[in-house]
């Protein structure tokens, strides 16, 4: 679970850091591609991928690896509602029924 905590620290970081260096100067498209460019950045530059993390992934194939770094920042990017309703959903999944 702790990657789980990282990530949604990197989006909510990654949010407020817009917020605080953008604000309403930008909106719209480029304020999300602007998220998702920083998001990815983060990622490449700590080495952090979530399907990593999960154990998701076994192999230490360079083209997986950059793959994971990317998909994590996009959804790092996405902000911290997305990855919120993601983690949720994975908990509804995985949770026995009673």
């Amino acid at each position: 679970m702790d990657s789980l905590a990282v990530i949604m620290m990197l989006a909510v970081g990654i949010e407020r850091l817009q917020e605080f260096l953008i604000g309403k100067k930008v909106s719209g498209w480029l304020m999300q591609t602007i998220a998702w460019i920083i998001g990815i950045g983060v990622c490449l530059l700590i080495q952090f991928g979530m399907f990593h993390e999960l154990n998701l992934v076994k192999s230490a194939d360079v083209v997986r690896a950059y793959g994971d770094y990317v998909i994590t920042g996009l959804a790092i990017g996405l902000g911290s509602n997305f990855v919120h309703d993601i983690f949720s959903l994975s908990t509804k999944i995985s949770s026995p029924k009673a």
